[in-house]
């Protein structure tokens, strides 16, 4: 059979969009999703989620990679459960983008912009993956037929460029064959630019007649066409204009001129356009970002935050005009089946401006806004159980290292459009959540401030977007939190002070870390191995804290990780290391609450300076769950540590190690004395290493009384 590979992808991609198509028609139920097998290793499937492959366990990374000392015992793979089979956990998601049947309206650089005749437009052709010394962008203009053209004008976006070097070639055919040059000639150069200077002579290939003339066209509409390239030529019959370039083309028009003036190349008149690489907004297509979303429930998260920026759901997207709103039932569907598959859904409400509103006065925008979250909230609220006010209206980061910003100000611009919002949640859906807008980092200033405004009462939920840009998850970057008093270095120390403070302004409701992580693995130029060890540090962190934390993207959990917004084209990726130890991350801590009894758990590394970070967590079973790892600048290489670990005030029966980036589990030895647990030869390293203790007795419980849980709603 020929090309079977291909066919059985075919089928499988086939599957995976019946699947996406059910999700919007709520014709999967909780607990029945099931992907398309793409291939099987070692008997373990191998899931298509379209284009990304999954391998139902993780992948064996490290091979023999000890967890203790001398011991040789079997190892298992961890079978990962899904989103519907996990009954709790601290560990959230931001999607990557709402999947929608109305994708196509917001993507910002579609190649149509090139000849829709409106300078306000942007097109792009990005260039190809390759030896960047020898792939070109290009921007392929197909006219209606074949015509005498004698310009083609390139004009750039406002506050853009023209490319510095670029080659318009012109070819008339008028078969389709075009493989017969005999019969459809080649292609002609009409026009060449390097740098400031255009060349002055023809490719030995050119079969034309050409003048090569810069002209800087004046007196035309607006900034962007006063820097409007004509490329003007002698006349040559042509049905299709090549424009490359070694640099991505970004234009707000091409127009080729016939010698009438009249632009064949619009689309009005006919025209069409391919480009060498598109740009997608957050990298992928739509049919892409369908496929990602069910590795939501892959994963096994439990929180999802969505619509905090540039999807089908903001403002902009819902009122086209005055009034009138419309939210995409595909959207909505898929985040009902979220809902039902067990996943607790955030669903931001912004942003603050409106086009519609921009020249309004601020209490009309304020009026407008709030009907947009009144209708947003009588859409969802049956299956949404958190409104959060708007994203990140405070960026410390803005304002510089150890700069701080205009809080007071900007908590009480902030104020102006959150409380009549709020009250509207609270009018429509009186059990639904409502957050406080998250600022970025954890900039506690700035949450005094609008809790200080007379938004306590109304706010359920404080979040906050921890971003390390260059310590350790357990640091406090301390040059971007100018609040913070010399005594806090320790991440956790600046939260605690922060309920503290929460507290005194009268609030008594729970918090988040509702977007985090993918900008550092950006910022910090970290290799995959190591973003994915600070991953699995900071949620065992914000787990001991009782704080769900959502990591950003789901795509900063493929290869290669976190690319710019608008990157062009799409990237070919597939899970990481990030992915895979998150899933296992989320099985593991499954129905987990942290130990509050200090003394517990005790850990003595045979050397290490900066000692050992340990959490002990326990579930309501009573199995025990602690959680190790050195708190060092990680590497791609770090040695393991020799430990002895005593968990004191437990009766164990078994004692099993978990080693995250295997995603294996290996029976530990230990001993059982009047102290309690003793684990020797415990191999720890620059990532959390997990030992769950089952009891005894089935109901067993740590030492000392377990702290009421103040877990999340």
């Amino acid at each position: 059979m020929k090309n079977s590979n291909g066919i059985w992808r075919l089928l499988a991609t086939c599957s995976a969009l019946v699947f996406a198509c059910g999700l919007a028609s709520g014709g999967q139920s909780s607990g029945q999703s099931r992907w398309p097998v793409q291939a099987k290793v070692n008997a373990y499937d191998v899931y298509a989620f379209g284009p990304y492959d999954v391998l139902s366990v993780s992948p064996t990374y490290f091979p023999d990679l000890p967890l203790q000392q001398g011991n040789s015992r079997a190892r298992q793979k961890v079978v990962p459960k899904k989103s519907w089979g996990i009954r709790s956990n601290y560990i959230g998601l931001t999607t990557t983008r709402l999947p929608s049947s109305m994708a196509a309206e917001i993507e910002p650089r579609n190649p149509v912009f090139f000849i829709d005749e409106n300078a306000s437009t942007v097109g792009f052709a990005g260039r190809p993956d390759g030896n960047p010394a020898a792939v070109r962008a290009y921007v392929r203009v197909l006219l209606p037929s074949v015509t005498a053209v004698q310009s083609v004008v390139l004009m750039p976006p406002l506050g853009g460029r023209l490319p510095a070097r670029f080659i318009v070639d012109v070819r008339r055919w008028e078969r389709w064959e075009r493989v017969q040059p005999e019969e459809n000639g080649t292609w002609t150069t009409v026009y060449q630019e390097e740098g400031e200077t255009p060349l002055a002579q023809a490719q030995a290939a050119n079969t034309a007649p050409n003048v090569y003339q810069r002209e800087e066209s004046g007196g035309l509409r607006g900034e962007a066409e006063a820097r409007t390239r004509v490329c003007a030529f002698q006349p040559v019959e042509a049905r299709e204009v090549w424009i490359t370039s070694p640099e991505d083309l970004e234009l707000a028009e091409v127009r080729v001129l016939d010698t009438r003036g009249r632009n064949v190349a619009s689309i009005a008149a006919g025209g069409t356009v391919a480009v060498s690489r598109r740009s997608h907004l957050f990298w992928f297509d739509e049919d892409r970002q369908r496929h990602l979303w069910p590795m939501t429930y892959d994963l096994g998260v439990k929180w999802i935050r969505v619509n905090y920026y540039l999807t089908p759901l903001i403002w902009p997207y819902v009122e086209r005009a005055r009034g009138v709103y419309r939210v995409d039932p595909y959207t909505k569907g898929i985040l009902r089946e979220a809902a039902r598959n067990g996943v607790t859904i955030t669903l931001t409400l912004g942003p603050p401006d409106h086009p519609l509103y921009a020249s309004a006065p601020r209490e009309v925008q304020v009026k407008a806004f709030t009907n947009y979250v009144r209708f947003m909230v009588r859409q969802f609220k049956d299956f949404v159980s958190y409104f959060e006010v708007l994203n990140e209206y405070y960026n410390q980061d803005s304002y510089g290292p150890g700069k701080r910003g205009p809080v007071e100000r900007a908590a009480k611009e902030y104020a102006q459009f959150a409380m009549p919002a709020m009250q509207a949640i609270r009018e429509e859906a009186n059990g639904a959540k409502i957050i406080l807008c998250g600022p970025c980092p954890l900039a506690v200033d700035w949450i005094d401030a609008a809790l200080a405004t007379g938004l306590a009462p109304l706010v359920d939920v404080i979040s906050w977007h921890p971003y390390q840009l260059t310590e350790p998850p357990e640091a406090l970057d301390r040059p971007r939190h100018p609040w913070a008093d010399p005594g806090l270095i320790r991440y956790e120390d600046a939260v605690r002070y922060l309920r503290k403070l929460a507290h005194e302004r009268g609030f008594r409701g729970t918090f988040q870390a509702n977007e985090a992580g993918a900008y550092a693995i950006h910022r910090m130029r970290s290799t995959a191995l190591v973003s994915a060890k600070y991953m699995a540090r900071s949620v065992i962190l914000h787990s001991a804290l009782q704080v769900p934390v959502f990591w950003n993207e789901t795509v900063s959990l493929l290869r290669p990780a976190w690319q710019p917004f608008f990157w062009p084209g799409q990237p070919d990726v597939q899970p990481d290391y990030s992915y895979y130890v998150l899933r296992t991350l989320c099985t593991l801590m499954d129905g987990m609450e942290t130990v509050r009894k200090d003394g517990v758990l005790d850990v003595v590394p045979a050397s290490e300076p900066e000692g050992i970070e340990g959490r002990l967590f326990y579930d309501h079973a009573g199995r025990l769950l602690a959680a190790l790892w050195r708190p060092i600048r990680s590497g791609d290489q770090s040695e393991a540590v020799l430990c002895d670990v005593r968990v004191r005030g437990f009766s164990a029966r078994r004692a099993i190690g978990f080693e995250l980036f295997n995603g294996e589990k290996q029976e530990l030895v230990f001993q059982q004395d009047r102290l309690g647990v003793h684990l020797g030869g415990i191999m720890v390293r620059d990532y959390p290493l997990l030992i769950l203790l089952e009891p005894r007795q089935t109901g067993g419980a740590p030492a000392g009384p377990r702290t009421a849980s103040a877990a999340q709603d």
